[in-house]
């Protein structure tokens, strides 16, 4: 047995808590990133069989409401980092609780692509005999070919890395650390499939962040909402569309309120009446928005595999190719998977009120078993 496990174990055998630090783009009330921490709260830190304590260093402190209490488990926000190398108190906090730490965890989604690669360094240099993980995350598409050099070499510092697509291995190639698997939010049609039975209502659900270099392309896009709405009245015999412009990510800096806001307009320009949904960081503000919705049309990535998993019918707009890439295993037959600018309203709709079988597919459950394993070898 190594010596970084030697020393798990044996704080697993004592009286004092279990420490386990975790970094990510955790604490902006974005619904993916909640998603992320509820999910590794409930399938792998609750299973230490110890009193544990959780810190979460994030980019933020809106921790999510979504039960992470009724666990034994003090789970807390003290922690914060910036992506700015300028940030050198918060740098320090970082730091100090990856010191502390008896596990530290990376996830989940994209987060190498901010987390800075030389605080990183850092870390694992102060750290040397802490297990590290990262779990259900992506490595690139990169922005500088330095940034991937740094990360390739950090990379086989990590105990296990739980990738959520193929698209990181072509990046930045194999290293034996590696387990391809699937996004995190897949492993919860447990917790959202008693909603695909539900009856449901003539509504649909639109969940944008932002987007287009101009009026002009946003506008366009718009104009397309207006049409699927129209379309779906014709189809459904001019009844009345209920429309939700639900916002998963409440933090203005990232321009998910300006672009509700303008869609909202475009709407009730067009005459039609808009009901506006902010998510609260609770599971019930999710589920209230997508049991009774028979479509969504989303962005938002997580937002459109949450609608997928409660049996809505989904439009997912690949703003990234990170989009694409998490249904590397094939696409759910309730997603059609297109762009902003050039996709075909008619298509569209053809999707939207297809009867196709849509249940869930074999990937959602697989990420269930990859974590059962990491659980089993790490945190029990």
């Amino acid at each position: 047995m190594s010596a970084r496990w030697k020393r798990v174990r044996k704080l697993k055998s004592g009286t004092r808590a279990l420490r386990i630090s975790v970094f990510g783009y955790h604490g902006k009330r974005n619904l993916g990133d909640d998603l992320f921490l509820k999910i590794m709260v409930d399938r792998l830190f609750a299973s230490t069989g110890r009193r544990t304590k959780v810190v979460v260093n994030g980019v933020g402190s809106a921790l999510p409401r979504m039960g992470l209490s009724r666990h034994n488990l003090d789970v807390n926000g003290q922690g914060q980092y910036s992506t700015s190398f300028r940030s050198y108190p918060m740098y320090a906090s970082f730091i100090v609780h990856a010191l502390r730490s008896d596990i530290i965890v990376f996830g989940g989604g994209t987060i190498f692509n901010s987390l800075p690669v030389r605080l990183m360094r850092i870390l694992f240099w102060i750290t040397p005999n802490t297990p590290k993980l990262a779990i259900g995350v992506s490595l690139g598409p990169f922005s500088k070919p330095a940034y991937k050099l740094a990360l390739q070499g950090l990379l086989s510092g990590f105990n296990k890395i739980l990738l959520r697509d193929r698209a990181s291995v072509e990046r930045v190639g194999e290293f034996p650390n590696f387990r391809i698997s699937n996004d995190l939010v897949f492993s919860m049609h447990d917790e959202f499939g008693d909603l695909r039975a539900t009856d449901k209502a003539d509504r649909i659900v639109f969940a944008l962040n932002w987007f287009g270099d101009s009026d002009l392309e946003r506008n366009a896009f718009f104009d397309q909402c207006v049409q699927i709405v129209r379309k779906l009245q014709s189809d459904a015999a001019n009844h009345e569309i209920e429309v939700v412009v639900f916002r998963t990510c409440v933090d203005p800096k990232d321009g998910d309120q300006r672009i509700s806001e303008l869609l909202s307009r475009h709407l009730a320009r067009a005459g039609l009446a808009v009901l506006d949904v902010d998510y609260d960081g609770t599971m019930g503000s999710v589920k209230e928005v997508f049991a009774r919705s028979k479509w969504a049309v989303a962005s938002r990535m997580h937002a459109g595999v949450v609608a997928d998993l409660c049996g809505c019918r989904v439009l997912q707009i690949a703003y990234a190719s990170k989009v694409k890439d998490i249904y590397w295993a094939g696409v759910p037959a309730g997603i059609k998977i297109v762009n902003f600018v050039d996709f075909d309203v008619n298509n569209a709709v053809g999707h939207l009120v297809s009867n196709e079988n849509a249940q869930a597919r074999e990937e959602y459950t697989t990420i269930l078993r990859d974590l059962t394993e990491v659980r089993a070898e790490f945190f029990s």
